[in-house]
């Protein structure tokens, strides 16, 4: 699992090199990100902070969406002739080096065996969330929350529906 993932992000960083349209970019760095996510969850104990990592780069990624879609609104999309025949040529080869070889036989099992190995450290990740949540911190952690569903509501208040977008609507 975490070979397919390293080898996705590999492909989308080497597809991002042929692209020129902003929308096409802004795609291909949110499949960077959620790529990226998935893989620091599957490293961690718990997919509480590559939750929380996705939901901060999607919030900063809808930010620049809506400015590059307001500015690039009537530019034409295309692909190129040398993205079409990298990204076939790229999936063949990612496919190719996922099929398990005769030769080494155990390279899976030592990869789990190292990525599992220390258990100090899996119960010392817990013990240090938990911490967060129990009694003496769990007071900062419910004004944290109240704060930013308080700075939530002022922002929604403070905007000015009509005045719109970055572009003028005639």
């Amino acid at each position: 699992m975490l070979l397919t993932l390293m080898m996705a992000m590999v492909l989308s960083m080497l597809i991002f090199i042929q692209l020129n349209h902003p929308l096409s970019m802004t795609m291909n760095i949110i499949m960077h990100t959620l790529l990226m996510c998935l893989m620091t969850g599957h490293l961690s104990p718990t997919f509480w902070f590559s939750y929380i990592l996705f939901m901060i780069f999607i919030g900063g990624m809808l930010v620049l969406f809506l400015y590059i879609t307001s500015l690039a609104s009537n530019e034409l999309f295309s692909a190129s002739i040398m993205l079409l025949i990298l990204v076939p040529m790229m999936l063949t080869m990612t496919f190719l080096l996922l099929i398990p070889d005769p030769l080494i036989p155990n390279l899976y099992m030592y990869t789990n065996d190292i990525l599992y190995s220390n258990n100090w450290l899996n119960n010392l990740i817990q013990m240090i969330l938990m911490k967060i949540y129990n009694y003496p911190t769990h007071f900062i952690t419910i004004m944290l929350v109240f704060y930013l569903l308080l700075v939530l509501i002022t922002i929604v208040k403070i905007i000015n529906i009509f005045k719109g977008p970055l572009r003028k609507m005639d």
